[in-house]
């Protein structure tokens, strides 16, 4: 049977088996193992406090949210990275910072704490953001970092309007006695 790593909020790993739906690998209700896990390695991971906010906004928004991406391998990131770097040779633009995480480093994706997805497409960008904001409140979580301006309006760059979100500093200190790599970066309520 596959499993994945499931995090819980005290730091506690626990095999899990995905639940098969008519056949589907799931990670949750709504979200499916190939939308989340990059099936570069055998175990993927996942946070159990970004699970729950996904579930919950996904049931609050009544319609279905297409997961992008969710746990990446340092494989995966790494052709991200470079694909990204391409693309931006190719459209003859700077690479923007923070857009994509370096593969050499620390990144979200790489925690199971960390997801994109597009957005319903008869949602509003602020709503959809909003839907965030108000479930981690709902769920007594601090704000969830998100990551939009960079990704929802660069059509150039990326096909589909999508949003990061992430609880990944709730892996490190003061949530656990791990420390934060990106103490300035990886904190609640972060947009960028």
């Amino acid at each position: 049977m596959n499993t994945f790593t499931l995090i819980k909020k005290d730091g506690t790993q626990i095999k899990t088996p995905y639940t098969v739906v008519d056949g589907v690998e799931m990670i949750t209700g709504h979200f499916s193992r190939a939308e989340f896990d990059t099936g570069h390695e055998k175990n993927a991971l996942f946070f159990e406090p970004s699970l729950l906010l996904l579930e919950h906004v996904r049931i609050k928004a009544g319609v279905p949210i297409e997961g992008s991406s969710g746990f990446r391998s340092s494989i995966k990131q790494k052709l991200i990275w470079n694909q990204y770097l391409a693309d931006c040779k190719a459209q003859k633009i700077k690479p923007i910072p923070g857009t994509v995480a370096n593969p050499e480093k620390p990144f979200p994706h790489g925690t199971g704490a960390a997801f994109d997805l597009f957005r319903p497409e008869n949602m509003a960008l602020a709503n959809f953001i909003y839907l965030f904001r108000g479930s981690c409140r709902e769920l007594n979580l601090p704000l969830c970092r998100i990551g939009w301006k960079d990704y929802a309006n660069q059509p150039q760059i990326y096909r589909h309007s999508f949003i990061h979100v992430d609880l990944v500093f709730m892996l490190y200190t003061p949530y656990t006695e791990i420390s934060n790599p990106h103490p300035t970066y990886w904190k609640a309520g972060v947009e960028w």
